[in-house]
């Protein structure tokens, strides 16, 4: 584990940013369905949302958190949050984007929840099983981060109870992924 400051941080960016499009999108239900069945609309269950008009709520605001809600703006969320306590006000603010002091507010008041935080001894777990309840039911979630920043076994409860409406992640708290170790 290691964190480089800096270093790719446009393309993890834009890595978050494509899960942010398929996930409001529904693009890989869509894909699946229109292999397995051939034609998948016009139900409900493909229609996807805007990401206009949504807060979005981004754990971290490091130099990966701020190309990204650059990415955002032209979307045109009605709000950028972001939880940060090393990030002061004026730097959130410079980049359009309201600084919460409490990860609770930022989890109650996300549609779309983006971690970007580093991992450090004191953050493990920081989207644990009590923050994941505090989201909105159809609220989604991406981490692009470290996957020991959130707690796997209780994002798998949420998602498998259809208490939050998708996850989007790239990183696991043990890499390289295998059936063995993943609960997915």
């Amino acid at each position: 584990m290691a964190n480089i400051p800096y270093y790719g941080d446009q393309t993890v960016a834009e890595g978050a940013f494509a899960l942010l499009i398929a996930l409001t999108r529904k693009i890989k239900l869509i894909s699946k369905t229109m292999e397995q069945v051939g034609w998948a609309w016009p139900t409900e269950a493909f229609l996807g949302t805007d990401i206009h008009n949504k807060t979005i709520g981004v754990i971290g605001f490091g130099s990966i958190a701020r190309r990204f809600v650059e990415m955002c703006i032209g979307f045109r969320p009605s709000s950028l949050i972001s939880y940060d306590p090393y990030v002061d006000t004026s730097t959130m603010a410079a980049f359009h984007t309201e600084k919460v002091e409490l990860l609770s507010d930022l989890m109650r008041r996300s549609d779309i929840v983006v971690v970007m935080a580093a991992l450090t001894s004191t953050n493990h777990h920081l989207v644990n099983e009590e923050m994941i309840s505090l989201m909105k039911p159809t609220a989604l979630l991406i981490n692009t981060a470290r996957g020991a920043l959130v707690d796997e076994s209780a994002l798998v409860t949420a998602v498998l109870r259809n208490r939050i409406g998708g996850i989007g992640i790239d990183v696991f708290p043990n890499e390289p992924v295998t059936r063995e170790n993943h609960v997915f």
